[in-house]
Order: structure tokens, then C-alpha cells, then sequence
């Protein structure tokens, strides 16, 4: 599990190891030594070209050109941006090493598989919005075959991960204390290349909470302990799905399915008569309850451990009163309510925004769903994930799951799953993940160790099918044998 930093929590802590006495210009050279130091062992190239800008990322890139002609290579430097003021520490940078500097005329009159070219210029002070100077720099030096960049991509956006159409396509990325958010995440991600952290023996996780955490099936796989040989059905959860209004009834099968795919113990699915045959022929190891008075549910609700509710939900009477029962049994009875799909269309409406919610709710929205809960649009949600994911923790005093492509959970801190194809974008897939993660907290998980588990094999399951097959024509079926495979 990677922990992620925003570029200001950086320069904050930049700032405390200042005022405890360690020298800026001091701290730079150590950087440029250990980013030298890092090329001269994993590339074979001996002849470098240095892009500075005039910030102290550009003294970075001078010190390492420095280091480097220490140790015998060549290396020639391209000033660009040199309008702008330089930073102190670059000006003293460039008097370091002034009777080193090659200036140079045109990137063109290199090889461009024997040189490497090392992107100094912005670092993660830079923003996607980059000038026409900068953007003629970066579409030739994209075309050398090894180009590292220190700290961030030139073009790339540290902070959101956006990106200008002309950013730095790095090979490598060498960045320093700890990853930034937006190297992670979409676009940003595909224009650092290999990360490589370079700590320079300071620990930033003493000081500072990090934004979020990226991870991988990997890193949770075995949150799900091996079941005793004596174990039986009763002790892997009682789950209510509380799904499928009239038309929709496919949506509460697919939940249920997705809850005993990992193992769930009693499932009961509550929807509309309708659903009652289609659901005993697609799972007959199912329970199901079939009415269009939503009281006849009211004991079956009561006894669960867990409820979900709201897939395959309209701005019906039957789904508004099945929401209004949920919400009710679950702080009766300290119950975990996932609230998915239709029922957050519905949490939007005039007779539940003043409802006082459960202790033990996790929200499982889509962007579209975010942006209604947050009175955004969708482009606005997708704009800065991290951001609406914690605004709606805080809203609703929830765990979230904001769906999509690097899903994002915000509970007590922030985590972003890495796993997942567009294989998933396939109608179902989500009914099938609130289910899983009602199943896994049947299974005895806490609420947060099972949303990262439920999300990582989700995410992994459409990510082999996507390797197998390719992104399209995955079913809810095939998607059901892939998450008992990689859960077992």
C-alpha cells in the first residue's frame, strides 16, 4: 500500500525540516546526489541533457547535471522559462557550477537512444496550463527514448493529476519524501512512467497524514481469514437485500449473487412478487420474499445483520417506504446499512434530506449519484474524486464508496484502489459489489477492511477478464466465477 501526499503537505514538510536547522541549499544538493546517483546505477547512457527551469526544481536538475560531470559524463544544459525570476537556490546552483554549464542550441542534433534528457523545469510547482515554449520543449524531448523527470512530469498537475496534451512523457519519475496524489491518479499516472521514491533518510510519515492510500488486491487479499472445519452458515452473516422495484428486479438477484459469492451465509432478497421465481431459478440457495406491501417485510429486515438497499429503486411508494424501514431497523438495531443505486436517488428527495441516518452506513455511489448527493454535476465529481469522496464522508457521516475508475473510499482516512478494467462497465456490476461488501462484513470483517476487499477483488475480477478476453462482452455470470475465484 502506497500513502499518498497533496504537493502542499510536501512544501509543509520541506518547511519543518528548514526550521530545524537543516540548510535548504544543503537539502538540494542532497536530493541531486541521490537522484545522480539513481541514474548512474540503472542507466547505461553517458550522455545527458538537463531541461531547468528557473525554480528550484531547475537547481535540482543543475546539481544533478553537476554530480554527473563529477563522475565523467556529459552533459549539456537547456535553460527554458528564463523570463521568469529564479529562485535563490537556483541562482546559487548556477554559480556552483558555472564554468561546467554547456549551453544548448537544439535538442535535434542529439541521438536520441544514446542520450537521456531530464526534465528540471517545473517539478510539482507545475500546472497543466504550461506555455508554448514549454510545450515545444516537451514534444521534442518525447521523442528521446529515456527521459526522467524530477519530482513530476512537466505538464502534469501534482496535485489533480490533469494534464496538458504535451506533458513529459517520463520513463522514469524520480520524486522525493513521498508520492503525490496526482502522480497516481487519471491522466497523471500515464506520463511518470516507473516511480522511484527517494526518501534523502527523512520520514514524512511522522509528521504528516497522508491524503490517501493507494492499494491492490495484493495488499488485501488476506484480510478474509480460512474458515474452521467446523464452521457452518450461521456464523458467515444474516444479509437483507432490499432491492428491485417493478421493472428492475434483476438488480436485487445480482446483489444476492454478489453477497454469496464471497461466502455469505443467510441471504434473504426482499423485492417485488415478480422477482420471486426469476431469482429461486438464477439462485436457488437463496431466501426471497415477494410483495408489494413493503410491512410484509418489516420481521425480515429486523432480524438481519446487515442491509442492503436500493438497487433496482425508483422514485416509487414501494422503494421510498422500503428506504424509510432501512434507515429506521438500522439504528433500532445497529445494523450496517449500504445504501446503493436508486436509494440514493431517493436520499436526495424532500422527505429524507432531514432523516437522521444510522452510525453504521456506507454510501456506494456512482459520479452521477455523487454529483446528486452533492448538488454537482458529474464533470465537477470527476474533476477532484478525492475531494467529493470526503465531502460526502462528511455529509453523511459515512463510509463512501465513490465508484469508478480508480474507486475511491473515504471512511476514517482516504484510500484509492488501483485495480479494475472497463471490462466492468457493464449493466449490474455495481448491484454485485454492494453485495460482496455486505457479504464480507457477514463474514465478520470490519465495515473498512471489507469495502477494500469487496472493491479490490471486484476490481480484480473485471481486470483478468479484461486480460483474457478484452474490454468488452463481460457478463454478470462470468463476472460472479472470477470474484469466487480470486476471493477463495
Amino acid at each position: 500500500m502506497k500513502k499518498l501526499y497533496f504537493p502542499s503537505q510536501i512544501y509543509d514538510f520541506e518547511k519543518s525540516l528548514f526550521a530545524s536547522g537543516i540548510d535548504e541549499l544543503g537539502l538540494m544538493k542532497d536530493a541531486a546526489n541521490a537522484a545522480a546517483q539513481w541514474i548512474i546505477s540503472n542507466l547505461k547512457q553517458e550522455s545527458f541533457i538537463i531541461l531547468v527551469g528557473p525554480g528550484n526544481n531547475g537547481g535540482d536538475g543543475i546539481y544533478i547535471g553537476k554530480y554527473l560531470i563529477d563522475h565523467g559524463y556529459k552533459v549539456y544544459f537547456l535553460k527554458v522559462l528564463q523570463e521568469k525570476t529564479k529562485s535563490n537556490l537556483t541562482k546559487s546552483a548556477e554559480k556552483d557550477i558555472e564554468n561546467h554549464l554547456i549551453a544548448l542550441v537544439d535538442l535535434d542534433d542529439f541521438n536520441k537512444q544514446e542520450t537521456v534528457i531530464v526534465d528540471a523545469m517545473l517539478g510539482i510547482g507545475g500546472r497543466e496550463t504550461i506555455s508554448n515554449e514549454i510545450k515545444s520543449v516537451n514534444k521534442i524531448a518525447n521523442t528521446f527514448e529515456h527521459k526522467i523527470a524530477i519530482d513530476a512530469p512537466t505538464g502534469l498537475n501534482a496535485l489533480s493529476g490533469k494534464a496538458s496534451e504535451e506533458t513529459f512523457l517520463a520513463t522514469n519519475t524520480l520524486t522525493f519524501f513521498g508520492y503525490k496524489i496526482g502522480q497516481i491518479l487519471d491522466p497523471g499516472k500515464n506520463f511518470t512512467g516507473k516511480m522511484e521514491l527517494l526518501k534523502l533518510n527523512k520520514n514524512i510519515d511522522e509528521e504528516m497524514t497522508e491524503a490517501a492510500n493507494l492499494f491492490s488486491f495484493e495488499d488485501v487479499k488476506d484480510l478474509l481469514p480460512k474458515r474452521k472445519l467446523d464452521s457452518h452458515k450461521g456464523m458467515f452473516g444474516k444479509i437483507a437485500i432490499l432491492a428491485g422495484d417493478a421493472g428492475y428486479e434483476g438488480a436485487g438477484i445480482l446483489a444476492s449473487a454478489g453477497a454469496l459469492s464471497v461466502g455469505a451465509g443467510l441471504v434473504r432478497l426482499l423485492s417485488q412478487e415478480n422477482a420471486v421465481t426469476p431469482a429461486l431459478s438464477y439462485l436457488p440457495e437463496l431466501m426471497v420474499s415477494g410483495s408489494d406491501n413493503p410491512q410484509d417485510f418489516k420481521d425480515d429486515i429486523k432480524s438481519a445483520e446487515v442491509i442492503v438497499c436500493g438497487p433496482g429503486f425508483k422514485d416509487s411508494y414501494w422503494s421510498e417506504q422500503l428506504l424509510y424501514m432501512a434507515i429506521e431497523s438500522a439504528k433500532e438495531n445497529n445494523q450496517t446499512l449500504i445504501m446503493d443505486a436508486g436509494a440514493l436517488r431517493l436520499l436526495c428527495n424532500k422527505p429524507f434530506q432531514d432523516t437522521d441516518l444510522p452510525s453504521k452506513l456506507i454510501l456506494t455511489p456512482h459520479p452521477g449519484e455523487a454529483a446528486a448527493l452533492l448538488n454537482l454535476s458529474t464533470e465537477e465529481i470527476q474533476e477532484n474524486r478525492l475531494s467529493a469522496s470526503t465531502n460526502l464522508a462528511t455529509k453523511f457521516k459515512a463510509s463512501i464508496v465513490l465508484k469508478g475508475h480508480q474507486t475511491v473510499i473515504s471512511s476514517n482516512a482516504n484510500y484509492i484502489c488501483n485495480e479494475g478494467s472497463p471490462a466492468l462497465s457493464i449493466p449490474g456490476s455495481g448491484d454485485i459489489l454492494a453485495g460482496i461488501i455486505a457479504g464480507l462484513i457477514g463474514n465478520k470483517l470490519d465495515s473498512l477492511s471489507a469495502i477494500k476487499l469487496g472493491v479490490a477483488v471486484h476490481g480484480r475480477s473485471g481486470t483478468e477478464y479484461s486480460k483474457n478476453f478484452g474490454d468488452r462482452g463481460l457478463d454478470a455470470k462470468t463476472l460472479i466465477g472470477l470474484i469466487k475465484k480470486n476471493i477463495n
